[in-house]
């Protein structure tokens, strides 16, 4: 934002509280019965002015505030007999202190508007942090907008975020929907980290599905799409065991001289081990040529 955007924001907040002042004057003198001669936008010269009833509205040249012309506050403009009635210093003192103050609280009633305002729609920094260690999203492979909004939020803080996925039968057990799952995971800025296998509970074996499944889920996975989007197949060891990795055989055979591996397409590669007994070729320098004599 340019600088003179600042300057010319800031004159026109002071000109607006200077114009809030003054219209506590200008509201309560009306309630209670004072004539109000004059109420300007700025000083100086008159540039524009209209007469409603018996006050003057208008704009003068400098904009530097407001003012309120109350009958009766000028000592140098002593009213007429027929004026006095309606004048500031006719009026109860409690009615007088009340005109005067009503401009200073203004500024306490703009304040509380402001702070309310900004509370509401900003809100107010807690000193309690939320830690998220992780997301669990099984939603048939697509999680829904608020959910892909609140991870937005949590990624823009600065909150590295990971998945949880266990694996239900009827609901995310294909690699189908688990390939869309864990895309939809990283356009939500979360990293897919685990798959489970569900506990053995009771009540919940009609959700279990088989270890195959979910090796057949990693077998899609693995290859086919990008390594960010393939989280860990693990088993919860009952017992406190542990997390089990569980992976598809991708080694088929493996001695002292080769592993025979298999990739993800199903094809076959030779990778040959290292050799003990394979010692180091030595580099010879290159040696220098004597210079050649020259003969008459």
């Amino acid at each position: 934002m340019p600088a003179w955007v600042g300057y010319v924001l800031f004159f026109v907040a002071i000109l607006v509280v200077v114009l809030v002042h003054e219209s506590g004057h200008f509201l309560f003198a009306k309630a209670f019965g004072i004539k109000v001669e004059e109420f300007f936008v700025g000083f100086g010269p008159r540039l524009w002015s209209v007469r409603r009833g018996e006050t003057e509205y208008g704009v003068k040249a400098l904009p530097f505030g407001g003012y309120v012309r109350i009958a009766g506050m000028n000592p140098f403009q002593p009213p007429t007999a027929d004026e006095y009635p309606r004048t500031f210093g006719a009026k109860p003192t409690w009615q007088r202190a009340t005109v005067i103050g009503a401009g200073p609280v203004t500024h306490f009633l703009m304040a509380i508007l402001f702070l309310t305002i900004f509370f509401f729609a900003i809100g107010v920094q807690s000193r309690f942090v939320p830690v998220v260690e992780g997301v669990e999203a099984t939603l048939n492979g697509k999680p829904s907008p608020a959910a892909v909004a609140g991870l937005g939020r949590l990624a823009d803080a600065g909150i590295p975020l990971g998945c949880q996925t266990v694996l239900l039968k009827g609901v995310n057990d294909t690699p189908a929907v688990m390939m869309e799952l864990m895309h939809r995971l990283l356009m939500a800025r979360v990293r897919p980290y685990y798959i489970y296998m569900a506990d053995q509970v009771a009540g919940a074996e009609h959700f279990r599905t088989t270890v195959q499944a979910g090796i057949e889920i990693m077998r899609a996975l693995r290859g086919w799409t990008s390594g960010l989007a393939i989280p860990y197949f693990v088993i919860d060891a009952p017992g406190g065991g542990g997390k089990i990795p569980i992976l598809p055989e991708y080694v088929e055979s493996m001695n002292e001289d080769e592993v025979v591996l298999k990739n993800f397409r199903g094809e076959r590669y030779v990778y040959r081990q290292p050799r003990e007994e394979a010692g180091v070729i030595e580099l010879k320098k290159p040696s220098k040529r004597a210079p050649r004599r020259k003969t008459a």
